[in-house]
């Protein structure tokens, strides 16, 4: 070979080489991690993998709606997902609720998640040390000193409660928990265990109870400073990609929120007979937003 044949097949191999890289850039997709974390009923676990509830589906209606991204999922304590938010990694979690304290360092999305009324979960068996109707004052328990309470930290039941339990938990009666990991299951073992006294109902707490064949030993009772359906969001970190993605996530989320089989995801959060109150409120406080 010639000199001048070497050199066009050298500059042929540089082109080639070059187009190569500029296609697979061009066509390489963004990736988004989805953290998750094993909470039921929001996100059932098998196997340490995401396997159901309204969280999967959610997920699975979101990664359809968005091909241009690669999505991961990975599992992670809610911890590390709020300081993944906070260093502002391609991260988008589903289902927190907002709090002052998030919305400074998190964009969120239109509401997407809704839960019941929190409420103290007790041993039915103690139910004459706490009230003798079906409503406590949280507050005013808070300073019994003779009853334990259970506070997960990093976990929010919205605005009122998350003000009373701040400015309790350093209290000698207020045991404090770190560890998010399989939180329903933890907290019906030591409230069983009678290691506390008192908690407050997290979504899963029912399903939990009644898996591991302690729902009838258990009990609820309203309380007066929280009588609202919660709701939840799709999160990003609060930056120009946060802002550009959540863009594109409220878009997916006018189009499916409205739609019944959305709904259902939800359902399992009640029994029957609440499913009325529970259908209101999801019109009244996802789908309405969601038309404006």
């Amino acid at each position: 070979m010639d000199n001048r044949s070497l050199e066009r097949c050298l500059v042929f191999t540089i082109v080639l080489s070059l187009l190569l890289f500029l296609t697979s850039s061009t066509f390489a997709k963004d990736k988004i991690i989805w953290p998750y974390v094993c909470f039921k009923p929001l996100y059932i676990c098998k196997d340490g993998q995401l396997a159901d509830g309204a969280g999967f589906h959610v997920l699975n209606v979101m990664q359809q709606n968005l091909p241009d991204y690669e999505h991961e999922l990975l599992q992670m304590p809610i911890k590390r997902i709020l300081e993944s938010g906070k260093n502002g990694d391609r991260i988008l979690f589903y289902g927190l609720y907002k709090t002052p304290e998030r919305e400074s360092f998190l964009n969120y999305s239109l509401p997407c998640r809704i839960s019941t009324p929190t409420y103290l979960v007790i041993r039915k068996e103690d139910v004459s040390l706490f009230t003798t109707s079906k409503q406590v004052s949280l507050k005013t328990l808070l300073n019994n000193q003779s009853l334990t309470f259970l506070y997960f930290q990093s976990v929010s039941f919205g605005k009122g409660i998350d003000e009373i339990l701040e400015n309790s938990k350093e209290k000698p009666n207020v045991l404090v928990e770190y560890d998010t990991t399989n939180m329903t299951e933890k907290s019906l073992n030591l409230l069983i265990n009678k290691r506390v006294d008192y908690m407050l109902s997290l979504d899963g707490t029912g399903y939990d109870a009644r898996e591991m064949g302690i729902y009838d030993e258990i009990t609820y009772l309203s309380i007066k400073e929280q009588n609202q359906y919660d709701l939840g969001y799709i999160v990003a970190p609060k930056n120009e990609w946060g802002q550009t993605i959540i863009k594109q996530v409220n878009e997916v989320l006018r189009r499916e929120v409205s739609k019944e089989s959305f709904f259902q995801f939800f359902t399992p959060l009640v029994d029957k007979l609440m499913l009325p109150e529970l259908k209101k409120n999801y019109d009244e406080k996802i789908v309405k937003p969601s038309l404006q």
